[in-house]
């Protein structure tokens, strides 16, 4: 991207800031979240509250996020620590302090507070940063209409970058395929693992880069793995060191025990199975399905050919499609995980409508349908369905294109093959 566009780009990016900061802070006071979302950004300014507040992260303050999350988390703090006392950030934190060990400390506890809302406009800046980060690699990575990557500033996918943090693991996720397209394969593991501990998604595209690198070279590069491992434990060390085994498993307790909600595929396959069948399918059973199920692409990926780097962003994109659908809990969010890959993918025409599509309908979904219907109704559900189909759309024939490049399944397929030959000679 040359000079011009990106501060073009910039200038938009900021100008959206500002426009988010500033009239649109409580969303002109309409009762519908169209542009403005605190929650989760008030949650994170929780979460972080560990920094100015001199306590350990996941045992004195709670955190449901990984380590780098969780560290990103208190930079607001540190950057306001310069322009504002800390006595006075300690003074608006301390009823924070008070419930910041809770999984869902009460809202109204934390809501009106003055050092929040200045956090939350420094959060939403330094997503801001990554955004811009974020379309600058799409745009690199891109072989011809680099201009699709500007499909990143959809109304779903802009609302997602300046209200929650998923922006920051998917700008890590691009410059780690970036570094492996440069066949910078150790920088490429050293950043795939500092985004894998942002969101950790990203380990799905561990056993892809790991297949890239043995299809194309023959062997396994041991190189990566070792760089991959050493450096999430040097990142999760910290917390060994502070908080111990008991610390350092929190977050993964907190979403194991996590329930279904009214977003996902399973909710949606449960509710047809208690109105056709008088039928439950949450139990103990169905939930390590779904699970495995939502990781199922990784051993079909390791027993496949990956030659090229174009068939690394279409199995990066299927197994993220097919964790997304399986999972027991969806975010609207998760558009930031999927959609540059999509775009990256994208060749003709209606591959970038379709896109726009799914982000149009992510956005009805979440904040329009969420907050002006309910989670219970009608509406809500039909957008919910629509949304579904669409990830099922984009699923279906990235799996039907890269099953051939499955060995067992080329093996099955030629036995197969030969063995109705046989029959019909015989015949």
């Amino acid at each position: 991207m040359n000079i011009k566009k990106s501060i073009l780009l910039l200038l938009f990016l900021l100008i959206c800031f500002l426009i988010f900061i500033l009239p649109f802070r409580n969303n002109l006071g309409i009762g519908v979240k169209i542009v403005n979302d605190s929650h989760d950004r008030h949650k994170y300014a929780v979460r972080g509250s560990w920094f100015s507040l001199s306590k350990i992260p996941y045992t004195e303050v709670f955190s449901e996020y990984p380590q780098v999350a969780t560290y990103f988390f208190a930079l607001p703090y540190v950057l306001l620590e310069t322009i504002i006392s800390r006595d006075k950030i300690l003074i608006d934190l301390s009823q924070i302090s008070n419930v910041s060990h809770l999984p869902y400390p009460p809202r109204n506890i934390f809501l009106s507070n003055e050092i929040v809302h200045y956090y939350a406009v420094v959060f939403s800046f330094l997503m801001m940063v990554s955004s811009f980060l974020s379309i600058s690699l799409l745009y690199e990575l891109r072989k011809n209409h680099k201009n699709l990557s500007l499909l990143l500033l959809l109304p779903a996918s802009l609302y997602f970058t300046y209200n929650r943090y998923d922006i920051m693991p998917c700008f890590l996720s691009l410059l780690s395929l970036y570094l492996l397209s440069k066949k910078q394969y150790k920088m490429s593991a050293f950043v795939l693992s500092i985004g894998m501990l942002t969101k950790w998604y990203l380990l799905l595209l561990l056993p892809i880069f790991l297949t890239y690198y043995y299809s194309t070279h023959n062997k396994i590069n041991w190189s990566m793995i070792i760089i991959f491992s050493l450096t999430s434990f040097m990142i999760i060390l910290p917390t060994l060191i502070s908080s111990g085994i008991d610390g350092l498993l929190v977050p993964y307790k907190f979403h194991f025990s996590r329930g279904v909600n009214n977003e996902s595929l399973f909710y949606l396959i449960n509710y047809l199975s208690n109105k056709t069948l008088n039928t439950n399918i949450t139990n103990k059973f169905t939930f390590p399905l779904f699970f495995l199920l939502q990781l199922s692409i990784v051993p079909l990926c390791i027993t496949s050919k990956i030659l090229s780097f174009e068939k690394v962003i279409k199995w990066s994109a299927l197994s993220i499609l097919i964790f997304m659908l399986f999972a027991k809990y969806y975010s609207p969010q998760w558009i930031l995980w999927i959609s540059p890959l999509l775009i990256l993918d994208a060749i003709k025409r209606v591959d970038a409508i379709w896109i726009v599509l799914f982000d149009l309908i992510t956005y009805i979904y979440f904040p329009i349908s969420y907050t002006v219907f309910g989670i219970n109704s009608i509406v809500f559900y039909i957008i919910i369905v629509l949304k579904t189909i669409l990830i099922v759309k984009f699923t279906i024939p990235l799996f039907c294109e890269l099953i051939g490049d499955n060995t067992i399944f080329a093996f099955a397929q030629k036995h197969l093959i030969r063995q109705i030959k046989l029959r019909f000679s015989n015949e």
